[in-house]
């Protein structure tokens, strides 16, 4: 006769049962509330500066890079509708990321470690949003998240599909959509060309990876070339737009002073995709400052480091994670 067990242990149980169904039947809805979270300053914020710069029309500022093509300035819209439509598109590129992550994840099988993949790919956005708040480029944020999610399904279908032919387009799509993208692509392009190809699918990965870094190269190069360096924005008009959305968002009047936005949209109006690329090259030393500005992120990281040396050190293991996973196995064959 089994021993009745202890609250504690009934608990821990509870908790491995719950986090076995988190990792397995929920792992998708688990990925995308955890893109929600992370991202939630891209919906919630209330920054005019973003609003003004995402619905502002070509004919006032030209054509500038990060702006999401102008598309929120073809339809006039108050403040309120232009945060409700950044939500909104915050949410689709989301669930888009969230699948990406999702056809990655789920090829882990040790549970430990799909718990540090998505954690680390988490704290990698979020580390690439908060530094571009430390710049002025941060009115482009919305941007270039939608871009790293392209990016994101370019090596999607270059490693975990077999239509690898669209992977280049997807590159080319995501610097298109910001040219800050071709940044952060370069470190997967770099771990893909590393060592020598074992077979004929690793030698069509390599070629595809060049590829999408080609895809990349070229449109970067056209978005240099076509950005309107000599037009001329239209300072006054783009006061009167400030001035009216803080009014929409609750500011009076009297209180709104052209010192609240002139300095940062100054600076943001010179922008290039030329400046946006050295700019992300040169301020990248900044990058080791943002886990000690953030507590939360530096206590997690402390929290990850000791759990894995701790792991090594005593070499413990989840005996049961392959058992639960052939069990996990038979039951999802059996409903099938």
């Amino acid at each position: 006769m089994s021993e009745k067990m202890t609250f504690s242990q009934r608990l821990m149980t509870w908790a491995e049962n719950f986090t076995d169904a988190v990792l397995d039947r929920f792992l998708y809805p688990f990925i995308l509330a955890a893109f929600i979270l992370t991202t939630k300053g891209l919906w919630t914020t209330n920054e005019v500066g973003q609003v003004v710069w995402l619905t502002v029309g070509h004919d006032l500022i030209g054509d500038r890079p990060a702006r999401l093509f102008g598309l929120m300035s073809l339809i006039p819209m108050n403040f309120t509708a232009a945060r409700i439509v950044m939500c909104v598109i915050t949410l689709i590129a989301s669930a888009a990321a969230a699948y990406v992550l999702y056809r990655f994840a789920i090829d882990i099988r040790d549970h430990r470690n799909r718990i540090f993949a998505v954690a680390g790919v988490m704290m990698a956005v979020t580390v690439i949003m908060d530094y571009y708040g430390y710049m002025m480029w941060d009115f482009g944020n919305l941007s270039l998240y939608i871009g790293l999610t392209l990016a994101g399904y370019a090596y999607m279908f270059l490693l975990k599909t077999k239509r690898p032919y669209l992977s280049p387009v997807f590159a080319a799509a995501a610097v298109f959509t910001d040219c800050r993208v071709i940044v952060f692509m370069l470190p997967a392009v770099i771990l893909l060309m590393r060592g020598k190809p074992q077979d004929d699918r690793d030698k069509k990965v390599r070629m595809m990876n060049m590829l999408n870094l080609g895809a990349a190269a070229v449109v970067l190069v056209l978005s240099f070339v076509t950005v309107d360096l000599d037009f001329t924005a239209d300072s006054d008009a783009i006061d009167e737009v400030f001035v009216e959305r803080f009014i929409e968002n609750g500011t009076d009047e009297e209180d709104v002073d052209r010192a609240m936005w002139g300095f940062k949209w100054e600076s943001y109006m010179r922008v290039t995709p030329p400046e946006l690329i050295g700019d992300t090259f040169t301020n990248v030393a900044l990058l080791k400052k943002i886990p000690f500005e953030d507590q939360v992120q530096l206590i997690t990281l402390l929290c990850f480091g000791a759990i894995i040396v701790y792991d090594k050190r005593h070499g413990l293991t989840d005996e049961n994670d392959s058992d639960r996973e052939q069990i996990s196995e038979v039951s999802e064959n059996d409903q099938l």
